[in-house]
């Protein structure tokens, strides 16, 4: 499960900013489905801003980023990185190939 929330007007408010005052987007969300062509069309028919089209993704499977009414980035694709393949790693950690920064 994973709970999202906004700025509320409670304790945690403190610690947060909405995109627009932060000046661009400060995180992104990674969720993995098993059908990412049909969450794009659910979203493009609800409404949603899709920054970044279905597509086939350089490090595995197919995805696709939307922006919510926040502002905030949200990533939907197949690659499952426990699943497939991961990405190569500098021994840090931090990939080095099959991912842009």
């Amino acid at each position: 499960m994973l709970i999202v929330t906004s700025v509320l007007h409670n304790d945690v408010d403190a610690y947060m900013v909405q995109p627009e005052q932060a000046r661009g987007v400060t995180q992104g969300v990674y969720l993995v489905t098993d059908e990412p062509d049909v969450l794009c069309e659910r979203a493009k028919a609800s409404g949603a801003d899709v920054i970044i089209d279905i597509r086939e993704a350089p490090y595995g499977g197919r995805s696709f980023t939307c922006r919510d009414r926040e502002g905030h980035l949200w990533s939907f694709g197949s690659f499952n990185p426990w699943k497939d393949e991961p990405a190569k790693t500098s021994g840090n950690g931090y990939a080095t190939e099959g991912y842009t920064s």
